[in-house]
């Protein structure tokens, strides 16, 4: 079997501990399920890793378009971060489907229709 850790935090951000724990746990679902992997945002693009009993192997890498590039001093940061979500999520989709994932284990991800329909799941009601 195989399960995808999906993490949406910026690999290379102050929340080393975060990423600390999600390696860890990822090396701990490593000892039972055939393939593990760690899927990750960084400021420019995410990042897809095998994990391996001695740390990670990184397998491939989805480029956000310029708009999604995470920039903490711009003034649309919250839009720039809504679109690279959006971004993330599609590579996620891609992923599910080319390396046969049967668990997916998410974290730090917001619950938007986009994720719902990827999930299988119902499309949430609207909102007034």
């Amino acid at each position: 079997m195989n399960l995808l850790y999906s993490v949406f935090i910026r690999e290379h951000s102050e929340s080393k501990g975060v990423l600390k724990k999600v390696i860890s746990q990822g090396q701990t679902f490593n000892k039972e399920f055939e393939n593990v992997y760690l899927y990750i945002s960084r400021k420019d693009e995410a990042v897809l890793y095998k994990v391996e009993k001695n740390g990670l192997q990184e397998i491939d890498t989805f480029k956000y378009n310029k708009l999604s590039v995470f920039n903490e001093e711009s003034r649309i940061r919250k839009i720039k971060g809504f679109l690279r979500h959006n971004s993330f999520l599609e590579y996620l989709n891609e992923i599910i489907n080319l390396y046969k994932i049967d668990v997916l284990y998410l974290r730090y991800s917001h619950p938007t229709r986009k994720l719902m329909n990827i999930l299988g799941g119902k499309e949430p009601p609207p909102t007034v």
